[in-house]
């Protein structure tokens, strides 16, 4: 481990020297890699500016309103992106492999943005998404994450464009991490 500039957090050096070691290898018997860095963290959410009943404090990964996390993943691609621009066996870099996620299963987060998705996608306009879905909804922040299958048609539909938003956003905030650390193709 290595705690450098007053952080509490590192990267595992240790792991990174194994990769250099292993890539060299590549280069000399001209194997071509595509590499899945993949980021393994724990955190305290009580000891780092977010209280611990603070729904983005269970988000983890996914919240990029968990300043915490942000720093870390950044470090980790800063470092990751250090070793594999040494190696010309690198051919591109898959940075999420799979790429899903639920927000039902973060609700307590999710639920207020959710709403406000709602309310801008049908104008403030309760009757036309009560309408839409078959509901009888008193206002949007009453209305659930999709979950289990439980939501009807349009219900679903609009809760999976706002997941997919959510996926979307964390997509293009990591991509843009990696374009200032590499050149190479990301997929």
């Amino acid at each position: 481990s290595n705690f450098e500039d007053g952080l509490e957090y590192t990267v595992n050096l240790y792991r990174l020297e194994q990769l250099d070691e292993q890539l060299k290898k590549f280069d000399e018997e001209n194997i071509a890699v595509s590499i899945l860095p993949s980021l393994h963290y724990y955190y305290y959410p009580d000891k780092y500016q977010m209280a611990a009943d603070d729904p983005a404090a269970k988000v983890g990964w996914h919240s990029l309103r968990n300043e915490y996390a942000k720093e870390m993943i950044e470090l980790f691609i800063k470092e990751c992106c250090a070793i594999i621009n040494k190696h010309p066996c690198v051919t591109n870099i898959n940075y999420t492999n799979e790429p899903t996620f639920d927000t039902a299963s973060q609700a307590d987060y999710y639920q207020p943005l959710f709403a406000e998705f709602l309310e801008e996608r049908y104008e403030g306009n309760l009757e036309r998404l009560n309408n839409s879905y078959g509901t009888n909804y008193a206002s949007f922040a009453e209305i659930p994450l999709h979950t289990n299958g439980t939501a009807p048609g349009a219900h679903f539909r609009d809760w999976r464009e706002f997941n997919d938003s959510v996926t979307r956003q964390w997509d293009e905030w990591v991509t843009g991490i990696y374009r200032q650390y590499t050149d190479l193709p990301l997929h």
